[in-house]
């Protein structure tokens, strides 16, 4: 969908770019954008004012690129699963880290954690971002997990460590544009992704795959704008991996914006040997893909059984010629993942029994159920 913004990349010096910006017919209002040398978000008076003005502006020789700072479905992807019973011990519900044939399951259909673990199971200084749709940081098995920026003063109102951040103690939301992490699209679908990176072992639910790094929570937003906006920030926060289990809707292509901070990231990060980002593929069995940038790592989800579907090459997702890398997922009616849920009433696996706990009030599953498309406010379904 389109909005009253556009996204201009001056080039080179790029010294009139900024006068043609304001220059152009239904122009309202510009700033330029933190994270980046002559690239600005330039508002007007309409989206169609906006959109001409793009084009418009794309034709000058100053500009790089520009295009509407549109509204982006995402698609959240592959952490839905079925909920492991109360009684049993959660890590044998995790067929994902060692699959013995439980629940009907193809042995050693897993990513063997066990021979990981036996030569690390992380450290600290190891930051894995999870860019997702929101997040309970005070889960208990994510107790100590989080990263904590160093840098900032909790909740006095004052960017300390000058990254253009109010109070970001532990994280951003450029859904809410705040520090709280609790509101997004799906704090359910953020909340179980955290849980797969870095689930610490404490003998209260799970543990992740990494159970000693630590894990940056980013939520994101609706448009590329923000999306570049988080990469960034991840990677300035110190990620070496950032991790995504959403996408945009099939066919949305990926906006130059998006697409610049990708390769920046990846070559760039972790202090010049480049940062690893991970998207999830699409669920949908077809041959469809789209991280089609070559800095992208694209991960295709298999069930507990490690069976392909007749005649597709595909298994519970996408499939194609950028996928790298095949790792565990949920898939209708096979049984899905173990890992941590938002806990109460609110989270995927709201209807199945509970532990009696009164510290654990939802099993750390997550529900029998495809994660959920969000549409964007005022956007129809």
């Amino acid at each position: 969908m389109l909005t009253h913004e556009i996204v201009v990349r001056a080039a080179g010096a790029g010294a009139g770019a900024e006068a043609r910006i304001r220059a152009a017919k239904g122009f309202a209002d510009l700033k330029a954008l933190p994270y980046g040398e002559g690239l600005y978000l330039a508002k007007f008076t309409s989206p169609m004012t906006a959109l001409a003005a793009a084009n418009a502006l794309y034709k000058a020789k100053e500009v790089a690129y520009a295009h509407p700072n549109f509204l982006l479905p995402k698609t959240f992807r592959g952490s839905a699963g079925s909920a492991a019973p109360a009684a049993e011990p959660f890590f044998a519900s995790q067929w994902h880290l060692e699959n013995t044939g439980q629940f009907g399951g193809t042995p050693g259909a897993d990513i063997h954690a066990k021979g990981a673990w036996d030569i690390t199971t992380g450290d600290p200084s190891v930051i894995v971002a999870v860019l997702d749709g929101g997040f309970e940081p005070t889960h208990p098995d994510l107790d100590g997990a989080l990263w904590h920026n160093a840098g900032e003063i909790p909740n006095n109102g004052i960017d300390d460590d000058a990254n253009g951040y109010v109070d970001d103690v532990a994280g951003w939301n450029f859904h809410a544009k705040s520090n709280d992490l609790t509101s997004g699209q799906v704090p359910d679908h953020g909340t179980a992704v955290a849980g797969l990176v870095g689930a610490r072992v404490n003998g209260k639910g799970v543990t992740g795959v990494c159970p000693k790094c630590t894990v940056l929570p980013v939520v994101v937003a609706w448009t590329p704008a923000d999306d570049a906006a988080a990469f960034y920030y991840a990677a300035k926060a110190g990620a070496q991996v950032i991790t995504n289990s959403w996408g945009y809707a099939v066919g949305t292509p990926t906006t130059d914006v998006v697409g610049e901070a990708l390769g920046k990231v990846a070559t760039t990060g972790r202090g010049g040997k480049g940062t690893i980002i991970l998207f999830a593929m699409n669920n949908i069995d077809q041959d469809d893909c789209p991280a089609k940038s070559r800095h992208l790592v694209a991960r295709l989800g298999h069930r507990h059984q490690r069976r392909q579907r007749p005649g597709q090459e595909g298994l519970v997702s996408a499939w194609g010629a950028c996928m790298k890398l095949l790792s565990p997922t949920f898939d209708e009616g096979h049984k899905g993942i173990a890992t941590t849920d938002l806990t109460g009433p609110r989270g995927y696996n709201n209807g199945n029994p509970r532990p009696s706990s009164p510290t654990w009030t939802t099993p750390t599953t997550s529900a029998g159920r495809r994660p959920r498309r969000r549409s964007p406010p005022g956007s129809s379904r």
